[in-house]
């Protein structure tokens, strides 16, 4: 009687596991095409987040190892922006219209796809962000951009001051 209890318990458990195992790997980007990510942004009003990279880029490949595979930053971004995934060896074009000028480059576009400037620092201001963003601080960048954050304050004293 207890080795059904404890084989019923384990067939359980493991069933929870990758249930959960499941889950976890779905916790993806939906990523859209350049074309496609604007036009949907606009129809659903929501703000875009434009991501260049490159196959050769390895801070891109960290990108999107860690970043991108956080099942947080996945759901938020997921839920509060259009994700555009650009590759910038396809798509040279695009990438000399940003003026994208390291990689990975990070933008972010109003729903009209218009460039958001951000306040970083003091009175620097940027409309892209270029390098490795790990999940903690993509978060908080995320956060910030649809809060309308940067509308008031700058980045730095977002983060030290949430």
């Amino acid at each position: 009687m207890m080795r059904k209890i404890y084989l019923l318990v384990g067939m359980t458990l493991a069933l929870v596991l990758c249930a959960n195992g499941v889950q976890a790997a779905s916790g993806h980007v939906k990523w859209h095409g350049y074309q496609a990510g604007l036009a949907a942004a606009k129809k659903a009003g929501k703000k875009i987040f434009l991501y260049f990279h490159a196959p050769w880029c390895m801070y891109c490949k960290e990108m999107d190892k860690t970043t991108f595979t956080n099942k947080e930053v996945a759901a938020y971004l997921n839920a509060h922006f259009i994700p555009v995934l650009v590759n910038m060896e396809a798509n040279r074009k695009t990438a000399r219209e940003y003026r994208v000028r390291g990689l990975p480059a990070n933008f972010f576009l109003t729903a009209q796809s218009d460039i958001i400037t951000l306040p970083l620092q003091g009175t620097q201001k940027v409309k892209q962000i270029n390098g490795y963003l790990p999940p903690t601080m993509f978060l908080k960048l995320i956060h910030y951009v649809d809060t309308g954050g940067y509308r008031t304050r700058t980045f730095r004293d977002y983060v030290e001051n949430p």
